[in-house]
């Protein structure tokens, strides 16, 4: 909101005008990208214009993400319904599995979902990352993304929500394949 003041004056006659500009619509698409970075308040975070982030993805992200931080982000309009979220994330191994809580309305607030963010190889190699919530998020909301676990929860590039997704799958190791018995030669006759 801003405000301008405009005075006219006549002789001794003073007259002063105010407006109020007030932005028509002030509410974030929740299935358009939101960059990290752009969020309303937060607690512990760090815009981190360093992380190189991998092609297709856009600078800066934020980072130094550790356990009771949060991002919160006010008017996210869900219109009639997300069923998920992709959020753009990068966590070394020794990182890995922490969690990113998605709250509504409040630090406290309802949790519609929980993010555990599987290891990228690195923290500049970042990777798409889904989760279904729990029932669907409709309206406009204020969102908390508060971080979870000890240091380093990720590095956040940029998030949006999906009307379907699927949820990110574990990877399920490939068993080492086992050799085949190789074939004894049979015994040799007596005689021969």
């Amino acid at each position: 909101i801003s405000r301008a003041q405009a005075q006219m004056s006549t002789d001794t006659i003073v007259t002063s005008y105010y407006w109020t500009i007030v932005k028509a619509d002030n509410t974030k698409d929740a299935f358009s990208r939101i960059e990290a970075e752009s969020f309303d308040a937060m607690e512990g975070v760090v815009s981190n214009p360093d992380i190189a982030a991998s092609p297709g993805l856009t600078l800066p992200a934020v980072g130094y993400l550790d356990d009771g931080d949060w991002m919160q982000f006010n008017n996210i309009n869900f219109g009639t319904g997300a069923q998920g979220i992709t959020m753009g994330i990068a966590v070394p191994p020794a990182e890995a599995g922490q969690a990113i809580e998605i709250r509504l309305n409040e630090i406290e607030g309802e949790k519609v979902g929980v993010l555990i963010p599987k290891s990228t190889g690195s923290w500049d190699q970042i990777e798409n990352q889904s989760i279904l919530f729990t029932r669907p998020v409709t309206g406009i909301q204020t969102l908390f993304l508060v971080m979870r676990g000890t240091a380093g929860v990720a590095n956040i590039d940029s998030f949006t929500f999906n009307r379907d997704v699927a949820a990110t799958p574990t990877p399920v190791p490939t068993p080492a394949p086992t050799p085949s018995p190789v074939p004894t030669p049979p015994a040799p006759l007596p005689g021969r």
